[in-house]
Protein backbone atom coordinates (compact mmCIF):
# COMPACT_ATOMS: atom_id res chain seq x y z
CA UNK A 1 0.00 0.00 0.00
CA UNK A 2 1.35 3.46 -0.83
CA UNK A 3 2.03 6.27 1.60
CA UNK A 4 -1.52 7.55 1.28
CA UNK A 5 -2.98 4.52 3.03
CA UNK A 6 -2.29 1.98 5.74
CA UNK A 7 -3.30 -1.63 6.15
CA UNK A 8 -4.09 -3.38 9.42
CA UNK A 9 -2.67 -6.88 8.93
CA UNK A 10 -4.92 -8.60 11.51
CA UNK A 11 -7.70 -8.29 8.96
CA UNK A 12 -7.36 -6.32 5.75
CA UNK A 13 -8.65 -2.82 6.44
CA UNK A 14 -7.64 0.13 4.31
CA UNK A 15 -8.02 3.68 5.56
CA UNK A 16 -7.05 6.16 2.87
CA UNK A 17 -5.73 9.34 4.45
CA UNK A 18 -7.07 11.52 1.65
CA UNK A 19 -10.61 10.16 1.83
CA UNK A 20 -12.48 13.05 3.38
CA UNK A 21 -15.91 14.56 3.03
CA UNK A 22 -16.62 18.19 2.21
CA UNK A 23 -16.39 18.99 5.92
CA UNK A 24 -13.23 16.93 6.37
CA UNK A 25 -14.78 13.89 7.97
CA UNK A 26 -13.01 10.61 7.28
CA UNK A 27 -14.62 8.18 4.84
CA UNK A 28 -13.44 4.69 5.77
CA UNK A 29 -12.87 1.98 3.21
CA UNK A 30 -12.64 -1.61 4.47
CA UNK A 31 -10.99 -4.20 2.22
CA UNK A 32 -11.41 -7.90 2.95
CA UNK A 33 -9.54 -10.53 0.96
CA UNK A 34 -6.76 -10.30 -1.57
CA UNK A 35 -7.81 -11.89 -4.86
CA UNK A 36 -10.23 -11.45 -7.73
CA UNK A 37 -13.08 -10.94 -8.38
CA UNK A 38 -14.02 -7.90 -6.31
CA UNK A 39 -17.38 -6.92 -4.87
CA UNK A 40 -17.92 -3.31 -3.76
CA UNK A 41 -20.53 -2.55 -1.09
CA UNK A 42 -21.63 1.01 -0.31
CA UNK A 43 -23.81 2.34 2.50
CA UNK A 44 -24.91 5.82 3.44
CA UNK A 45 -24.70 7.61 0.08
CA UNK A 46 -27.79 9.41 1.38
CA UNK A 47 -27.13 10.65 4.88
CA UNK A 48 -30.74 10.35 6.01
CA UNK A 49 -30.82 6.60 5.29
CA UNK A 50 -28.94 5.24 8.33
CA UNK A 51 -30.27 1.70 7.97
CA UNK A 52 -27.90 1.24 5.04
CA UNK A 53 -24.99 2.24 7.26
CA UNK A 54 -26.17 -0.26 9.86
CA UNK A 55 -26.34 -3.04 7.27
CA UNK A 56 -22.87 -2.25 5.93
CA UNK A 57 -21.63 -2.33 9.51
CA UNK A 58 -23.18 -5.75 9.95
CA UNK A 59 -21.30 -6.99 6.89
CA UNK A 60 -18.02 -5.61 8.23
CA UNK A 61 -18.64 -7.35 11.56
CA UNK A 62 -19.39 -10.60 9.74
CA UNK A 63 -16.16 -10.43 7.77
CA UNK A 64 -14.07 -9.59 10.81
CA UNK A 65 -15.50 -12.67 12.54
CA UNK A 66 -15.93 -15.13 9.65
CA UNK A 67 -13.85 -13.80 6.76
CA UNK A 68 -11.98 -17.01 5.85
CA UNK A 69 -14.37 -18.25 3.10
CA UNK A 70 -14.02 -14.92 1.29
CA UNK A 71 -10.29 -14.31 1.44
CA UNK A 72 -9.63 -15.87 -1.97
CA UNK A 73 -11.52 -12.95 -3.49
CA UNK A 74 -12.05 -9.36 -2.37
CA UNK A 75 -14.88 -7.38 -0.82
CA UNK A 76 -14.53 -3.59 -0.53
CA UNK A 77 -16.95 -1.94 1.91
CA UNK A 78 -17.58 1.81 2.20
CA UNK A 79 -20.03 1.86 5.12
CA UNK A 80 -20.71 5.59 5.36
CA UNK A 81 -20.14 7.31 2.02
CA UNK A 82 -21.74 10.62 3.07
CA UNK A 83 -20.73 11.30 6.69
CA UNK A 84 -21.65 14.99 6.58
CA UNK A 85 -25.16 14.15 5.45
CA UNK A 86 -25.39 11.52 8.17
CA UNK A 87 -24.45 14.02 10.89
CA UNK A 88 -26.91 16.58 9.51
CA UNK A 89 -29.64 14.01 8.84
CA UNK A 90 -29.88 15.05 5.19
CA UNK A 91 -30.00 13.16 1.92
CA UNK A 92 -27.45 15.52 0.37
CA UNK A 93 -23.87 16.30 1.36
CA UNK A 94 -22.61 19.49 3.03
CA UNK A 95 -22.75 21.40 -0.28
CA UNK A 96 -26.34 20.34 -0.87
CA UNK A 97 -25.41 17.85 -3.60
CA UNK A 98 -27.04 14.45 -3.98
CA UNK A 99 -24.10 12.06 -4.39
CA UNK A 100 -26.36 9.65 -6.25
CA UNK A 101 -26.92 12.25 -8.97
CA UNK A 102 -23.28 13.39 -9.18
CA UNK A 103 -21.69 10.52 -11.12
CA UNK A 104 -20.26 11.35 -14.58
CA UNK A 105 -22.93 9.61 -16.62
CA UNK A 106 -23.92 10.41 -20.19
CA UNK A 107 -27.23 11.76 -18.88
CA UNK A 108 -25.68 13.90 -16.11
CA UNK A 109 -27.67 17.05 -15.39
CA UNK A 110 -30.48 16.14 -17.79
CA UNK A 111 -33.99 16.75 -16.54
CA UNK A 112 -35.55 18.72 -13.71
CA UNK A 113 -34.17 18.25 -10.20
CA UNK A 114 -35.64 18.90 -6.78
CA UNK A 115 -33.50 20.40 -4.04
CA UNK A 116 -32.93 16.97 -2.51
CA UNK A 117 -31.73 15.59 -5.86
CA UNK A 118 -29.38 18.44 -6.77
CA UNK A 119 -26.66 16.91 -9.03
CA UNK A 120 -24.15 19.71 -8.51
CA UNK A 121 -22.82 21.99 -11.23
CA UNK A 122 -20.25 19.48 -12.51
CA UNK A 123 -20.18 15.71 -12.64
CA UNK A 124 -17.96 14.07 -9.98
CA UNK A 125 -17.52 17.45 -8.29
CA UNK A 126 -17.92 16.03 -4.79
CA UNK A 127 -15.21 14.31 -2.73
CA UNK A 128 -17.70 11.66 -1.62
CA UNK A 129 -18.40 10.72 -5.23
CA UNK A 130 -14.70 10.52 -5.94
CA UNK A 131 -14.01 8.09 -3.11
CA UNK A 132 -16.32 5.62 -4.85
CA UNK A 133 -14.86 6.35 -8.29
CA UNK A 134 -11.28 5.97 -7.04
CA UNK A 135 -11.99 2.70 -5.27
CA UNK A 136 -13.69 1.35 -8.38
CA UNK A 137 -10.69 2.38 -10.50
CA UNK A 138 -8.26 0.66 -8.11
CA UNK A 139 -10.19 -2.55 -7.42
CA UNK A 140 -12.27 -2.91 -10.63
CA UNK A 141 -15.35 -4.50 -9.03
CA UNK A 142 -17.30 -7.14 -10.91
CA UNK A 143 -20.36 -6.56 -8.70
CA UNK A 144 -21.59 -3.47 -6.81
CA UNK A 145 -24.14 -3.49 -4.00
CA UNK A 146 -25.53 -0.19 -2.69
CA UNK A 147 -27.84 0.21 0.31
CA UNK A 148 -30.67 2.76 0.26
CA UNK A 149 -34.13 3.22 1.81
CA UNK A 150 -37.20 3.17 2.00
CA UNK A 151 -38.68 1.72 -1.16
CA UNK A 152 -38.52 -1.87 0.05
CA UNK A 153 -37.30 -3.61 -3.11
CA UNK A 154 -34.31 -5.09 -4.91
CA UNK A 155 -33.51 -2.76 -7.79
CA UNK A 156 -30.90 -3.67 -10.39
CA UNK A 157 -28.97 -2.01 -13.21
CA UNK A 158 -26.88 -3.69 -15.85
CA UNK A 159 -26.76 -7.50 -15.98
CA UNK A 160 -27.90 -7.91 -12.38
CA UNK A 161 -31.27 -9.64 -12.66
CA UNK A 162 -30.10 -13.09 -11.53
CA UNK A 163 -28.36 -11.70 -8.46
CA UNK A 164 -31.40 -9.53 -7.72
CA UNK A 165 -33.66 -12.57 -7.89
CA UNK A 166 -31.36 -14.51 -5.57
CA UNK A 167 -31.40 -11.69 -3.03
CA UNK A 168 -35.19 -11.41 -3.24
CA UNK A 169 -35.54 -15.16 -2.66
CA UNK A 170 -33.76 -14.71 0.68
CA UNK A 171 -35.11 -11.41 2.00
CA UNK A 172 -38.63 -11.46 0.54
CA UNK A 173 -38.48 -8.06 -1.14
CA UNK A 174 -39.75 -7.66 -4.72
CA UNK A 175 -37.37 -7.27 -7.65
CA UNK A 176 -37.81 -4.01 -9.55
CA UNK A 177 -35.92 -2.99 -12.66
CA UNK A 178 -37.66 0.39 -12.88
CA UNK A 179 -38.26 2.57 -9.83
CA UNK A 180 -40.74 4.70 -11.74
CA UNK A 181 -38.60 7.82 -12.09
CA UNK A 182 -35.42 8.86 -13.88
CA UNK A 183 -32.09 8.80 -12.01
CA UNK A 184 -29.57 10.70 -14.16
CA UNK A 185 -26.10 10.83 -12.68
CA UNK A 186 -26.73 7.81 -10.46
CA UNK A 187 -24.29 5.12 -9.42
CA UNK A 188 -26.51 2.49 -11.05
CA UNK A 189 -26.50 4.30 -14.37
CA UNK A 190 -22.75 4.95 -14.33
CA UNK A 191 -21.59 1.45 -13.39
CA UNK A 192 -24.56 -0.72 -14.36
CA UNK A 193 -26.05 0.77 -17.51
CA UNK A 194 -22.94 2.37 -18.99
CA UNK A 195 -20.24 -0.09 -17.84
CA UNK A 196 -22.26 -3.29 -17.78
CA UNK A 197 -21.35 -4.15 -14.19
CA UNK A 198 -24.14 -5.80 -12.18
CA UNK A 199 -25.37 -3.17 -9.72
CA UNK A 200 -27.92 -3.92 -7.02
CA UNK A 201 -29.59 -1.10 -5.15
CA UNK A 202 -31.07 -2.75 -2.09
CA UNK A 203 -33.90 -0.52 -0.88
CA UNK A 204 -34.31 -1.23 2.82
CA UNK A 205 -37.15 -0.71 5.27
CA UNK A 206 -36.11 1.11 8.43
CA UNK A 207 -38.29 -1.01 10.72
CA UNK A 208 -36.31 -4.16 9.92
CA UNK A 209 -33.42 -5.57 11.90
CA UNK A 210 -31.15 -5.13 8.93
CA UNK A 211 -28.55 -7.88 9.25
CA UNK A 212 -31.14 -10.42 10.40
CA UNK A 213 -33.27 -9.83 7.31
CA UNK A 214 -30.60 -9.20 4.69
CA UNK A 215 -27.35 -10.76 5.88
CA UNK A 216 -27.89 -14.18 4.31
CA UNK A 217 -29.04 -12.57 1.05
CA UNK A 218 -25.97 -10.34 0.86
CA UNK A 219 -23.55 -13.19 1.48
CA UNK A 220 -25.33 -15.29 -1.14
CA UNK A 221 -25.06 -12.47 -3.68
CA UNK A 222 -21.35 -12.06 -2.99
CA UNK A 223 -20.77 -15.78 -3.46
CA UNK A 224 -22.71 -15.72 -6.73
CA UNK A 225 -20.66 -12.82 -8.07
CA UNK A 226 -17.42 -14.55 -7.07
CA UNK A 227 -18.31 -17.75 -8.91
CA UNK A 228 -19.17 -16.09 -12.23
Amino acid sequence: MNAQGRVNQEYPVLTHLNFRSVMGREIDVHVFGYGEPTTMVIGGIHGNEPCGIDLAGGLIKEFKTHSAPYLESRVVVIPKANPDGFIAGTRVNARGVDINRNFPTKDFHRGTFTQNCNPGKLAASEPETNVILQMAAIFRPQFILSFHAELGCVNYDGPGVQIAQAIAAENGLPVRKDLGYATPGSLGTYFGVERNIPVITLELLSQDEQWTRHGKAILKAIRMSQSE
